[in-house]
């Protein structure tokens, strides 16, 4: 009986024994397997280049990132369309493609010598805050802000008086019948007027005007659209016209004449609406000459006078007197956006002028008092740049303080101010660009 379970036993252990084998093989294994997770790696016993081994970037992280960016990128364009609205006009768009993204006439920067023989100071300008533009007794020609060439025409006007407006520019023979009209791109029109020119001007819509010889009358403005087709004409019988200002849509004008009445000098100013046969408004003034007119963009206008200047606020029907105190007007600059800069000498000579700086609004923004014979001056949003023979001086209209001066290698003839401190000059054989930092403190 024992034998028999002895035997039953012993076949009974040889039946589990598979069983704990099996459970202690994978046991073993686990443990073999932890201990090499546990396990610290020497970094003696692992090559140098295989110390810090890249990380691979997800692409769900680049997906992300380049989402953030073109978000970003389209928020910025967007807040450009918003501040420069009313500037992307198909011309403006086409001008920013052509000359400053594709680079078009890049140029080898200022100075840049005059073509020609002459320039006469009324014929250098700026079409806008980077297309300085100028005629010569041979050229018409349009830089860019680096001295490229944008256009470079010939011209054979003997009298050629230049007009700019933001986009467009025109030229036209006094006492002649050539006018032409020209973009920041192209020459537009070459035209032939039916009758002697006395003054023109164009708009910043490419609305033009021309006031030539009559007739039937001492002078008559006609008016032409963009495209060349004749809108609107007005008749004098009363004044010589000698002065021209269009409004930057095209709709008004303002008109400066002469006359003589009883042996003494009678200026007049008319305001003209396209719309209407008669004037809306007309101003005779007496013992004084007109220099020049402007429609500014606000509506508002002025006349520049030897003796005083007018601002005229049309919508109200009100004339406001610009007395010079009893000092010499010497220069003047007057424009559509920025307003009205005299200097006002304190001796017949010129010397130790005044500046007056006057907004689009009638208001005085800046009198400042120097010591300078001012020949040339110009206006900006916060500053004012005059010349004096190779200097170009620059003031802040707030303070009224010199803050810098530059000498340059020439006489200066005129100046015209891109931005608050950027000049550009015409000298006696170069075109001057002037980068006015300060320098007097």
């Amino acid at each position: 009986m024992a034998e028999k379970n002895n035997r039953f036993n012993d076949e009974s252990e040889k039946k589990r024994q598979p069983k704990r084998s099996a459970r202690g093989e994978r046991h073993a294994a686990a443990k073999e397997k932890n201990a090499a997770d546990r396990r610290v790696v020497s970094y003696e016993d692992v090559p140098i280049d295989k110390y810090d081994e890249p990380t691979p970037i997800q692409p769900e992280l680049i997906k992300k990132l380049l989402k953030v960016l073109l978000i970003i990128f389209a928020c910025v364009i967007l807040l450009l369309v918003i501040l420069n609205w009313e500037n992307l006009s198909p011309d403006n768009v086409s001008r920013f493609i052509q000359y400053d993204l594709l680079g078009i006439s890049q140029g080898d920067g200022y100075p840049s010598s005059i073509n020609g023989n002459e320039v006469t100071d009324g014929n250098f300008a700026l079409m806008d805050e980077k297309t300085p533009i100028y005629v010569s007794d041979t050229s018409i020609v349009l830089l860019n802000d680096n001295a490229g060439q944008r256009q470079n025409l010939g011209n054979a006007f003997a009298k050629p008086i230049l007009r700019t407006s933001r986009d467009y520019s025109m030229v036209f023979n006094v006492g002649g019948t050539g006018l032409r009209i020209l973009s920041h791109s192209d020459e537009l029109y070459n035209l032939s007027l039916k009758n002697k020119i006395f003054c023109a001007d164009i708009s910043a819509s490419g609305v033009f005007a021309a006031v030539t010889q009559s007739d039937d009358y001492l002078a008559k403005l006609t008016v032409y659209s963009k495209d060349n087709t004749e809108k609107y004409a007005y008749s004098f019988a009363d004044y010589y016209i000698n002065n021209i200002s269009i409004n930057s849509d095209g709709t008004r004008a303002i008109v400066s004449g002469i006359s003589a009445q009883k042996g003494s000098l009678v200026s007049s100013v008319y305001i003209l609406d396209f719309s209407q046969d008669a004037y809306i408004a007309k101003y005779e003034l007496k013992d004084n000459s007109i220099y020049d007119v402007k429609f500014f963009d606000n509506g508002n206008a002025a006349a520049i006078g030897k003796n005083e200047s007018y601002f005229f606020d049309i919508e109200n029907n009100k004339k406001n007197l610009i007395s010079y105190d009893s000092k010499t007007i010497t220069n003047y600059e007057v424009s559509n956006e920025k307003g009205i800069a005299l200097s006002l000498a304190k001796y017949p000579d010129g010397r130790d002028c005044e500046i007056v700086t006057i907004s689009p609004e009638g208001k005085t923004t800046a009198t400042i008092s120097t010591d300078i014979k001012v020949e040339s001056i110009s206006n900006a949003d916060k500053a004012v740049a005059v010349s004096s023979g190779d200097t170009i001086y620059l003031y802040d209209k707030e303070s009224g303080k010199l803050t810098a001066q530059k000498k340059c290698e020439q006489t200066l003839k005129k100046i015209a101010m891109a931005n608050d401190n950027t000049v550009y000059a015409l000298g006696a054989t170069e075109i001057i660009k002037a980068e006015m930092n300060s320098t007097v403190k």
